[in-house]
């Protein structure tokens, strides 16, 4: 007995050959909708790692300094190799750092302690800032911390905005307080 075939090389030549889109099965498309939830929620769960992390940077924060300024002493930690920007962000994750020194030339960072207290002085290079976060007791403000300096300019009874403007026109004045 003689099984019909079905395969289209045993049809005729002059039956037509078509093309058919085989959809998938239930369980191709099951598979399919598991794999995009799981995508989805790993990348919710990412976003909602980063969202946390930068909320936990967030609250700290630094100030620079005009360039060529030094902080004397205090020195806790050396790191090479870094730029301003990362130097910084070293001091505000870093819960002891209450200042940085970053120098140009050598990509060298300085992170200061918690208890600053040396004078501030002219460096050709150096780049100086304060990292402060409105949570932390000690770094909330610089109260408790004597930053030495000569006073080119005093002004009494006037806000932070116009002893900014004030010092603005001293031109040998980078920082004021």
């Amino acid at each position: 007995m003689d099984i019909p075939s079905t395969s289209s090389y045993d049809q005729p030549a002059s039956m037509p050959h078509s093309i058919s889109r085989i959809s998938p099965s239930r369980n191709d498309q099951r598979k399919t909708d598991t794999t995009i939830s799981t995508l989805n929620l790993i990348i919710c769960r990412l976003i909602i790692l980063f969202s946390t992390i930068s909320l936990a940077n967030g609250r700290a924060h630094c100030i620079k300094t005009e360039s060529g300024l030094h902080i004397a002493g205090s020195n806790y930690r050396r790191i090479k190799h870094l730029s301003h920007a990362q130097c910084a962000s070293e001091c505000r994750d870093d819960d002891s750092c209450l200042a940085y020194e970053w120098i140009e030339p050598k990509s060298l960072c300085f992170l200061k302690s918690r208890s600053l207290s040396g004078d501030i002085e002219s460096k050709e290079g150096s780049h100086v800032g304060f990292c402060y976060d409105d949570e932390d007791e000690v770094r909330d403000r610089f109260r408790d911390h004597v930053i030495m300096g000569p006073i080119l300019s005093k002004a009494e009874d006037i806000d932070g905005e116009h002893c900014k403007k004030f010092c603005s026109r001293t031109p040998e004045a980078s920082f004021y307080r």
